[in-house]
């Protein structure tokens, strides 16, 4: 649908108009502008009640909504007199309207009014008109289309049809109106699911126009009342809608053709000289237990929506039922997908009725089978302070709730930090220098939390002031810290793009240097060079061996995401100060991996049912984050003084493991035993491996990245780890370690 010029044309307000017609300097000239009510409740016949509309609006103002509520329109038509002439005006409203002569004009426009303007030199006329007629002239009617229509002011001195004339002129709009009142597509294979406190849709994006998806929502009722499950926070509506007019509505979940409006009569709408009452089938006390009109369920009354929008490229939304909302044991939810485009056209799909279904995530198994490791803390400001209750915790949840979670930002914010925060609290929580470090940074976020979500509005507006006035030395401390960092910045870019250009260049191997395996010139500047830095990046399989706390088998890891491994990401950088028939130094290594499943179904009673499918909604994931703190040697004799281009070396030293557990929402899962399953485990580690020096395969591209980017050697790698973390002294420390490999390619500098 085309957006991009939708009513740059109604910015008429400053702008000129032209004749399509040749007229001479002595034609009356007419200059039109479109306003819009400045809400729909305004009184038409108020002249202050109209605006010009601006482009920012202009972008989807015409569609379906529009159209079907006959919303009102007026047009203001400003003559400047250049002759006595006071001539009859036809205003035409469609496309193409300013040829008389032309046999199918009144196929595709309509003279709305015909009118003769004052005496005056400069005379202005107002008429206003249904957005019905403006948009598809001359029936009215609201087709599933999208197009192109104008304005036509026309003068035709002596109503003879001949435009020629020294007094005849055609005064249009500047652009033409882009008309987009047709139904979004529907996507397909619509499916509602029932989910831990909560309820799934999944989707199918459509095959065709799918740049016209703008934004999913939901609608949501429960089936005995008809009442409305409400979106907590309020979600604001991403789509047009007018109480008491028709909505395009699918007849089935999933069905292609349900993008197929149910056309209203032109008349079935409300007159066009008053805006109909946006909160008609509401009232103001709604709530569980009534004040809400069930009619709103078929005009998509915005009280009914259930979820915030999400993206037109999503395919899923999870709505949030939390059990104080449902009525009973049976109440089930029956919910509506709409389906909004760039116009603010909305389809309504009835999915279906669902209730939340319990799960059982792979916390609560391994807390079922007698796991006896316990979580850390879930937050970093629990985590500094050392109690959930503790009166700056409680400030910035009162802070989350009220300020962060009342708007989509804050709620992306929230969303976000709760994925992230994990590692970082438990490593707090494991630190008393860390807790007594974090305090301190939380000191000014705490204040300043305080004062914004229990003061007044002037109070808010003094924080700003104040926030405002710090801002002023903020340019001259960002200039200083700049310059400080510039380097490390150049450093870092250097290294990640020196990996990128050593495995286009290693990977290429040319005719002419495939050949050329041994260069003694070259070996022998190479080896004068010690490196002091080494870049891994390395990738191998990964099982935690948390089923060895248990005697039985099979324990929870495995009874809930199987036998197979994870992939194991790690980067290592390593810094060496002894060069003695190699390089000895020390290093850092952190990695990332993520296993997820299916979670368990549960019976009346809350037990799991091991044996039975599993949701089709909930997944239950465990994440780790291994670093560890190692010692290095690395025996470089053979590669600097030999044809032979190998280098083995050895790794030992302190692992601490991070580690989270999350549910269906990808939220922390929490139990009344093991508390929360986000947490931390140390050990240690020991490490074999052998690499191949890769400079020999391809000479040329080596000196390349020794000139040009510092990188002194490239080198393949395997290596064999030996990872005992269990706690070493603490107890109740969840067992992630692994004997496993990993390859990879590393780069000295």
């Amino acid at each position: 649908m085309r957006t991009t010029i939708l009513l740059a044309a109604l910015l008429c307000a400053a702008s000129p108009v032209f004749a399509e017609e040749p007229a001479t300097s002595t034609a009356d000239t007419i200059e039109i502008e479109l306003q819009i009510l400045k809400d729909l409740e305004a009184d038409p016949d108020d002249d202050s009640s109209w605006r010009a509309i601006s482009s920012q609006e202009s972008a989807e103002y015409w569609n379906r909504m529009k159209c079907e509520c006959q919303v009102p329109v007026r047009l203001e038509l400003r003559k400047t007199l250049r002759t006595p002439s006071n001539g009859p005006v036809e205003v035409w409203l469609g496309a193409n309207c300013g040829v008389p002569t032309d046999t199918t004009r009144d196929t595709r426009c309509k003279n709305f009014a015909s009118f003769t303007f004052g005496s005056g030199s400069n005379s202005v006329q107002h008429l206003v008109v249904p957005a019905n007629q403006l948009m598809w002239p001359p029936a009215g009617e609201c087709l599933d289309d999208e197009a192109q229509k104008n304005v036509f002011a026309i003068i035709d001195e002596g109503t003879d049809g001949d435009l020629s004339g020294a007094l005849d002129s055609v005064s249009t709009l500047v652009e033409e109106i882009d008309v987009d009142s047709e139904v979004p597509p529907a996507p397909t294979a619509l499916t509602l699911l029932g989910a831990e406190d909560a309820v799934v849709i999944e989707w199918e994006l459509p095959s065709a126009n799918v740049a016209d998806l703008r934004e999913f929502q939901a609608l949501c009722r429960h089936t005995g009342t008809l009442l409305p499950i409400y979106a907590i926070p309020p979600a604001p509506a991403g789509y047009d809608q007018c109480p008491g007019a028709p909505i395009a509505t699918g007849p089935d979940a999933g069905v292609p053709d349900a993008g197929l409006p149910d056309a209203a009569p032109p008349d079935a709408a409300p007159p066009a000289d008053a805006g109909p009452p946006v909160d008609a089938a509401v009232t103001t006390d709604g709530g569980p237990d009534g004040g809400v009109s069930i009619s709103g369920w078929d005009t998509l009354d915005p009280s009914f929506l259930c979820s915030a929008s999400v993206s037109g490229t999503d395919t899923s939304i999870r709505i949030a039922i939390p059990p104080e909302l449902l009525l009973g044991p049976d109440d089930e939810i029956e919910v509506r997908l709409l389906v909004v485009d760039d116009h603010s056209n909305v389809l309504a799909l009835d999915v279906g009725t669902a209730r939340p279904q319990p799960v059982h995530d792979f916390w609560e198994v391994y807390e079922d089978l007698g796991g006896g490791a316990e979580g850390g803390f879930c937050f970093i400001a629990t985590a500094a302070y050392g109690d959930y209750d503790h009166p700056f915790v409680r400030v910035l949840r009162d802070f989350r709730d009220g300020s962060l979670l009342s708007h989509s930002p804050g709620r992306a914010f929230v969303g976000w930090y709760y994925r992230v925060s994990p590692p970082l609290a438990a490593f707090i929580a494991e630190h008393e220098w860390a807790r007594v470090g974090t305090r301190a940074l939380l000191w000014p976020v705490v204040v300043t939390a305080g004062a914004w979500e229990y003061t007044s509005a002037g109070g808010k507006l003094l924080l700003l002031l104040a926030t405002a006035l710090a801002a002023l030395l903020v340019p001259r401390l960002r200039r200083r810290v700049t310059l400080t960092l510039a380097p490390r910045r150049a450093a870092l870019a250097g290294v990640a793009a020196a990996a990128v250009i050593a495995l286009v260049l290693l990977g290429w191997t040319g005719t002419a240097s495939a050949q050329v395996i041994y260069d003694a010139e070259w070996d022998d500047h190479q080896s004068a060079v010690p490196a002091l830095w080494t870049f891994e990046m390395k990738f191998g399989p990964y099982r935690p061996n948390i089923d060895g706390e248990f005697s039985a088998a099979p324990g929870p890891y495995e009874l809930t995401f199987g036998t197979d491994w994870s992939l194991l990401t790690q980067f290592e950088l390593d810094r060496y100060f002894v060069h003695r028939g190699g390089a000895l130094g020390v290093g850092l290594s952190i990695g990332y991996l993520s296993n997820s499943a299916a979670a368990f179904l549960e019976d009346g009673d809350g037990n799991p049912l091991y044996l039975e499918p599993r949701s089709e909604a909930d997944d239950t994931a465990f994440k780790l984050m291994p670093t560890a703190l190692i010692a290095v040697y690395r025996s470089t004799w053979f590669a600097d003084h030999t044809v032979v281009p190998l280098i083995p070396y050895v790794k030992a030293g302190l692992a601490w493991y991070v580690w989270w557990v999350t549910k269906g929402d990808d939220m922390i899962t929490m139990t009344d035993t093991n508390g929360s399953a986000a947490g931390a485990t140390l050990g240690w580690q020991a490490t074999v491996g052998l690499a191949l020096r890769a400079d020999r395969l391809d000479p040329g591209a080596a000196r390349s990245l020794q000139s040009e980017m510092g990188i002194e050697h490239s080198n393949f790698f395997i290596e064999a780890t030996k990872a005992e973390v269990s706690g070493l002294a603490q107890t109740k420390r969840l067992h992630v370690g692994d004997t496993t490999w990993s390859a990879g390619i590393a780069f000295d500098f």
